[in-house]
């Protein structure tokens, strides 16, 4: 649901304004290297924010990371458009760009393991679905957490006494 909700919004934005929007974090290959894309933030809508509160409107991304993920959760015309935007941004030697500039359209050339993981986790869950699923029979630890008033109280097994020698 709250996916649905964060989807809803970025695609409300392309509807109303024609600014192709797939936010989240990224990095930067400039000062100041990271950067929160956001619905809102620090008291405004569409917010680009550095860790210490500072504003970058000019530096918000089309991320490359964001629109993997919308595209594996969500078959619709605008996924599409944003995929179709994002195949630009690929180097075939070495991985996928962080993403594209909302106002110049230009390339963030950073190539990171955050987003190039999240390409290969989206098109895994397209092939195969759902990646990860819960044992059938839960383990002795699961079993242990789930009750408060059964749970040992520590991490680590009981110390032993020491043998004693004669």
């Amino acid at each position: 649901e709250i996916a649905h909700k964060v989807y809803a919004v970025q695609q409300a934005r392309y509807d109303r304004e024609r600014i192709l929007t797939a936010r989240t974090d990224h990095q930067l290959t400039r000062a100041p290297n990271f950067l929160f894309d956001s619905i809102f933030a620090a008291g405004f809508p569409w917010s680009t924010i550095s860790d210490e509160g500072k504003n970058y409107p000019h530096l918000s991304l089309v991320s490359t990371k964001a629109v993997f993920g919308l595209w594996a959760l969500f078959k619709t015309p605008y996924t599409d458009r944003l995929m179709l935007m994002t195949e630009a941004i690929h180097n075939a030697d070495r991985g996928w760009l962080e993403g594209r500039y909302e106002r110049s359209g230009g390339w963030e050339g950073a190539i990171t393991s955050d987003t190039n993981a999240m390409v290969l986790e989206a098109m895994l869950y397209k092939v195969q679905g759902k990646l990860w699923t819960p044992p059938v029979e839960p383990s002795k630890g699961l079993i242990l957490v789930q009750d408060q008033f059964t749970h040992p109280g520590k991490c680590l097994p009981p110390r032993r006494k020491p043998r004693q020698c004669d």
